[in-house]
Formats: C-alpha cells, structure tokens, sequence
C-alpha cells in the first residue's frame, strides 16, 4: 500500500476486505450445513446389518463416542461427516468392495472415497492404537478377581488364571520382498501373525501385532508388552495373575504365561489339559467372531501390502479388533460371556473408550 494513500482510500479497503472475510465465513457455514449424510439410503435394517455388520443405533453410537468433529475435512478440501466417514471405512473392511461400485451410493468419487477411508483409519488409529496394548493394565483388581472366579467356576484349574491366550494368523498374498520373513513353515503359507488375549467379559483385553509369519507365538509373546503389563498387575495387587495358553507356550512361565504340556502327563495332568482346553476355546471363538464381523482379512489376494508399515490397509485388523471390542460392549456381551455364564459383562461403550489419548504417529 502506497504511504500516500488518503486516509478514506485505506478505511475503504480495509472495509471491503472485513466484507469478504464475512462472505467466506458465511460460505464455510452454508458447506457445512450442506454436508449430510442418511443411513437410510442404505434400505431396511437387516440390509443395513448385513452391508456394516451392526445396526443404525450402533453405529451412531460408536460415532458419539469417539471424540472427533462432527463434520470432517480433509486437506483437499473435502468434507464429509462423521458418520458418512465411519461408513465409508467400514464398507472397506467389512468386504474388499471396490470404491468404484459404491461411488453411486455414497455420490463420490472414488479416489475421494480412497481419501477419506484412509483419514478414518489413520485418525482412530491415533486416537485408540494404544488402547489395544494399553488396556489389560487399567483393569481394576475387583473385575481380575470376578475373572479368576468365573473360570474357576467353570472348572479352571490354573491358579490366579484370569484369561485366555492364543496366536492367529493372517494369510497375505506373496510379498515382491523378505519372503522368508513372512513365510510360515508350519502352515505353509505367507501370512503375518498376532497375539490376542482374551478375557471372560468377551473383550479382547491385549492385542499384539502385527508381526511376521515366520515368528513363533512364545517370540511375538517377548516382543510385546503382555508380560510388563500382567507384572505390573501382580504387583498392583500382590496376586499371582497368569493367562493360560496352548501347547505353544510351554515354557512361558517367566512370561506368566501358562501353557498346556503334552508329554509326561498322568492322568490327573491330562484331565486338568482337557478341562482348560474347553475354556480355552473362548479365544478361538473371538478370533472367529473378528474375521465374521471383517471378513476382507479373509482374502489373500488383497491383503498384498499388509506387511508394508507405511500402508492404511495395515491398520485393518487392529482396527477390526478394536470395532469387535465396542460391538461387544454395545452387546453388552457375546458367546464368551456366555460360557462364562455372564458373571462378567464388559463395560460401557463410553468406559471402554475412556483411555489417555496416543501421543506420536501412528505406524
């Protein structure tokens, strides 16, 4: 601006600047008012049940939970809110559906729909990643010991036992690179694996992963935190708290793990085998309910670029864990808390959600 200027020439500038700066503003607030969103596009509620893997109510539930804006923006400029977001990304990870066949439903492209699954993923995962890693060691001693009651109460025989453990694995398509890292000999295929603890409430109270196929259970279980996590409680409450595992963790006592022997057993060893082995069976049935819930884990061709850190499609399964997690919650239980005869109900979707935000990137 020129030092000469007359002083009305300034007055008038700085007004018709003031005046836009009211336009864009005015602008901004029609955009957000224009961005909506219906479930009900979606047709009945068992269409909709069976396109998400939950209801409408579950849904906005979640939605209400998770401490994020109504309305989304990403750097682009496109907006979108949260419940159209939360809906994209779980058509994502319910069925590898290509965007292109869903641009109709959605009135997008389908490299927005890419964008916005992508920000979905990425922002829960800041927010809640440390929750599935985190939370075995904020249980209160008061619900550890209605856990060690309700397996005694079924006939568990381990003392201080409050939880289940057990290793799974995810076939991958063969990677272009380190096939010997994620080839597994004893299933004979390529695949990255996990650890899951599972507790009588029906949550999955620890999850550890993702790590590659060649690790074995007892090194994926020294590699991750379970082991400080259950010390911390044992001294917490100055109780002897272990989890029981399968055959392949004999040996992980150090790691307060119990694991099932096979050899060298007589009769009264064989018998307490079988007994655990029947409450043991609650892990597998979890991890039987997260690839129902999120079958697109089940389909090797796409899972391509789960070994590569620096890919969204890596957060699939952690985050399919997480959504079994609310969805139990939200149920107020599953088949677990019914073996248990329902002596342990998870918490609330709110209580379960409650947990110090994650500080740093996520992976």
């Amino acid at each position: 601006m020129p030092f000469n200027t007359p002083p009305h020439q300034i007055g008038a500038l700085f007004m018709a600047l003031q005046q836009q700066e009211e336009q864009q503003q005015q602008e901004e607030q029609q955009q957000h008012q224009t961005v909506q969103f219906d479930l009900s596009r979606f047709g009945a509620e068992e269409s909709f049940r069976e396109i998400f893997k939950m209801t409408r109510i579950e849904l906005h539930r979640i939605c209400q939970a998770m401490p994020f804006d109504g309305i989304q923006r990403l750097a682009c400029g496109i907006k979108f809110t949260l419940q159209e977001g939360m809906a994209i990304m779980l058509i994502k990870m319910v069925y590898p559906e290509r965007f292109c066949l869903v641009e109709v439903i959605f009135g997008r492209s389908k490299g927005a729909l890419s964008m916005i699954a992508t920000h979905m993923m990425r922002g829960i995962w800041r927010r809640f990643g440390r929750l599935l890693q985190g939370y075995l060691a904020t249980i209160r001693r008061e619900r550890l010991a209605v856990f060690v009651e309700a397996i005694a109460a079924k006939g568990g025989s381990v003392p201080g036992c409050f939880g289940f453990i057990d290793g799974t694995a995810i076939e991958i398509a063969r990677p272009g690179r380190d096939q010997e890292v994620y080839y597994n000999g004893h299933k004979r295929l390529h695949c990255i694996r996990s650890n899951l603890l599972v507790t009588p409430d029906g949550l999955i109270s620890h999850f550890s992963g993702l790590y590659p196929g060649s690790f074995h259970d007892v090194t994926i279980l020294r590699e991750s935190n379970v082991a400080e996590s259950i010390r911390g409680l044992r001294i917490r409450d100055g109780q002897d708290y272990v989890v029981y595992g399968d055959a392949g963790f004999v040996g992980c006592r150090g790691q307060y793990v119990e694991g099932a022997a096979r050899r060298n057993m007589n009769r009264f060893d064989q018998a307490e085998v079988t007994r655990m082995a029947s409450l043991r069976v609650s892990v597998e049935a979890i991890i039987g309910r997260v690839n129902a819930l999120f079958p697109f884990h089940n389909v090797p061709k796409h899972q391509h670029r789960l070994h590569d850190r620096n890919q969204a499609t890596r957060l699939k399964y952690p985050l399919a864990v997480l959504f079994t997690n609310c969805l139990t919650c939200l149920r107020r239980g599953n088949q677990v808390t019914s073996q248990f005869d329902s002596q342990a109900l998870p918490p609330t979707l709110e209580e379960y959600l409650q947990f110090p935000p994650a500080q740093g990137r996520a992976e």
